[in-house]
């Protein structure tokens, strides 16, 4: 399981950089503001830092208790494996390495991360619900996001098909895979990390803006994230929702008459900006890892109800 995850680390970093020198989102954009700059720089954070419990609480509600150093390393050194193309290598990275330090099998770990990718997606759409039915917005993409979120809302409604999703689907692999019984007050407690790491995320983006333009913006603006956030995740083909996510940022800008030039810099911005924060998790995963690799080797009792 560790080869797994290792082969899956390096493989991220290569693709980063292949795509980054690619597109050349690497531009530093001027800025008229640096104290939007930095509530902005603030909130990105906050934001990574609630998703820690994000995943924790998720596998709680999967029965494994899992340490705070080791759920900021899974999450945190994974972080790039989303721009490996299909995007659910980030999914099936911080599942290997919860797997490979807990007495739980790589089936089971990845059912809970795609339980919590789903989590993630609606309350995402939710959010950018208040930007959609924008009358601006395309019709077509106001039918692929209800149509996405309706189907999103009945597994977490109902996580008994969810259940039998999962069953059928490991079933043809030839494996089983243990699945919890979920409760609707489970899930309901797990939900505000996932609110608050959007709203986070999306008035960093709001505030990002006010720092390259000087406009009158509407709260409500920041909404826009959550929803391109969203789209570009269930994109399976461009790797870390690259160029997905910063057309439907220049679709929603137009609507809050922000120019197409600076529309177009601020949607690139924003990678670079989001990039800002990924790089400094990993950083953090990475030192975390340092440290444990330093400690004697100690055997302990993984805790799984």
């Amino acid at each position: 399981m560790k080869r797994l995850f290792t082969y899956l680390f390096y493989a991220s970093l290569i693709f980063l950089g292949i795509y980054l020198y690619k597109a050349d989102y690497l531009s530093i954009p001027k800025i008229i503001s640096g104290q939007y700059l930095g509530i902005s720089i603030a909130l990105l954070f906050t934001g990574f830092f609630v998703q820690y419990f994000n995943w924790r609480n998720v596998l709680r509600i999967f029965n494994l208790h899992v340490s705070l150093p080791d759920t900021i390393r899974s999450v945190s050194l994974t972080i790039f494996m989303k721009y490996i193309p299909g995007k659910v290598m980030v999914m099936l990275g911080r599942a290997a390495y919860i797997s490979s330090r807990y007495n739980a099998s790589l089936e089971y770990t990845s059912t809970a991360s795609v339980f919590s990718q789903i989590i993630a997606l609606w309350v995402g759409f939710l959010l950018g619900s208040i930007v959609l039915f924008n009358p601006e917005i395309s019709i077509s993409w106001q039918i692929i996001s209800f149509i996405i979120f309706l189907g999103l809302s009945i597994a977490l409604i109902f996580p008994g098909l969810l259940k039998i999703v999962f069953n059928l689907f490991f079933r043809i692999l030839k494996r089983r895979v243990e699945y919890p019984r979920l409760r609707h007050r489970d899930m309901l407690a797990a939900l505000p990390p996932f609110i608050i790491t959007w709203l986070c995320w999306g008035f960093g983006f709001y505030f990002l803006t006010l720092s390259m333009v000087d406009l009158e913006i509407p709260f409500t603006f920041g909404f826009a994230f959550p929803l391109a956030g969203a789209l570009a995740i269930v994109s399976l083909f461009a790797p870390g929702g690259l160029g997905i996510r910063e057309g439907l940022l220049v679709s929603s800008m137009l609507i809050y008459d922000i120019p197409l030039g600076d529309a177009t810099t601020i949607a690139l911005a924003s990678r670079l900006w989001f990039l800002l924060g990924e790089s400094a998790f990993f950083g953090l995963g990475l030192l975390l890892q340092f440290l444990e690799n330093k400690k004697p080797e100690i055997s302990k009792e993984h805790i799984r109800d």
